[in-house]
């Protein structure tokens, strides 16, 4: 259960200022200060009451309690673990941290991951929604920038046709706006009756069951690949005892959901490509030389084509909705065995994980870019380095993150 903080004299009238000064001048002060440092400076803590016991793990005996209402405050603190920084900023930077700890450690290892994970074939991929109808858009087909963080290019036309007419609700079937990047008429649709909403929320909610099958089809098509071309399959006892033929290669995955500007779900997702130990199934070993990062994208490709999801019969959909991936699979090569994952690489993959649906400020962006914090103000300064202004501080957007760390990836790749 909860409770709200009972704040003793000066009340809350007098402002935060004189409260912090009273509560520093309280002589019990170390001994709150120490109870609070659990909850690791959250804004808002979840604020816990009633009794505490301590058990033995052994034999389950109570060998002591503890109630709230002895210790300061009469509550106990815990840390709301909200990742976004607008909601609390220490929390989403513990957030931050972990992400980038977790899918570093998974391409490249330490901490417990070989470093050899370093030299297995990944790929980052992107699965979209497919069109529910047509909605604004901007596409530049011709960048003549040097910076796209500046870019001013002229996009084209939202949608052009000269014979579109009007649609059935009577609203125009065409759109010539050049629409410009913070153009609030973006992912709206063209005509709001024509548009499929139904469809849309339907697809959202079984995305996650279309994702499931698709990393089992993935797994199959490379099944059947190893079966073509003679690779032997790998002899595994299951903890029940269970002997099992398994394939020689297998997936792993890490993925992140994310909604595009139309309110449709779209998934950014790093596969990696890893082999089977028949005496140690969990252990983190190379895939067979048979199976190349080539294969892996053509099994992703081949998976998104195929497979679909019906959903159960309903009401305004007897038959049920069909839910399949849209025409736009990206498929991106991370790194190519023998070579290792080059920093410019690593950087710009971490960076998607690390700060999608969070805020970043500039002093988070320096330690995520390994900058220093003049380094970045510099760039944001001279406009390699989109901001906005948000009251008395500087945000930086997850976008204009990625688009930094793509252009800089970009010229080392030229160069």
């Amino acid at each position: 259960m909860s409770t709200l903080l009972t704040l003793y004299r000066p009340g809350l009238a007098v402002g935060r200022d004189a409260q912090v000064l009273h509560r520093a001048a309280m002589p019990e002060f170390s001994g709150w200060l120490e109870h609070t440092r659990p909850a690791g400076g959250c804004a808002r803590p979840i604020r816990l009451t009633g009794t505490i016991a301590a058990v033995e793990r052994d034999t389950g005996r109570i060998t002591g309690r503890l109630h709230t209402d002895e210790l300061p405050d009469r509550t106990l603190y815990k840390a709301c673990g909200n990742r976004r920084e607008s909601v609390c900023a220490d929390c989403a930077w513990v957030y931050r941290g972990d992400a980038y700890q977790v899918v570093c450690r998974g391409l490249t290892g330490g901490k417990g991951v070989p470093a050899s994970v370093g030299r297995h074939p990944v790929v980052f991929a992107t699965f979209t929604a497919p069109s529910f109808g047509p909605v604004h858009h901007r596409h530049v087909p011709r960048h003549t920038c040097r910076h796209r963080q500046r870019c001013q290019c002229r996009p084209a036309p939202c949608h052009a046709r000269s014979n579109a007419g009007t649609c059935p609700h009577g609203q125009p079937a065409a759109c010539f706006a050049r629409h410009d990047a913070d153009d609030p008429r973006l992912g709206q649709p063209l005509c709001l009756d024509c548009y499929d909403h139904d469809h849309q929320v339907v697809w959202n909610y079984f995305s996650g069951e279309l994702w499931r099958r698709t990393k089992q089809a993935i797994e199959r098509h490379l099944a059947a690949l190893c079966r073509k071309r003679g690779l032997p399959f790998v002899r595994v006892v299951t903890a029940s005892g269970k002997v099992r033929w398994v394939p020689p290669v297998r997936v792993s995955h890490g993925k992140v959901a994310e909604m595009q500007r139309r309110a449709a779900v779209h998934f950014h997702v790093l596969l990696r490509l890893d082999g089977v130990d028949p005496d140690d199934p969990d252990a983190l070993v190379s895939p067979p030389a048979g199976i190349t990062l080539d294969d892996l994208a053509d099994a992703i490709h081949a998976a998104a084509r195929q497979i679909t999801v019906t959903t159960p019969p309903h009401p305004d959909k007897p038959q049920g909705w069909l839910i399949a991936w849209g025409k736009q699979v990206d498929v991106r090569r991370i790194n190519t065995a023998p070579g290792e994952l080059t920093d410019g690489k690593v950087a710009a993959y971490l960076a998607k994980y690390a700060t999608k649906a969070t805020e970043a400020t500039p002093a988070d962006v320096a330690v995520l870019l390994g900058f220093g914090i003049s380094k970045v103000k510099m760039k944001i300064a001279t406009g390699e380095l989109r901001s906005i202004k948000d009251g008395k501080y500087r945000r930086i957007l997850p976008e204009w993150v990625d688009e930094y760390i793509r252009d800089q990836v970009e010229r080392q790749e030229a160069a």
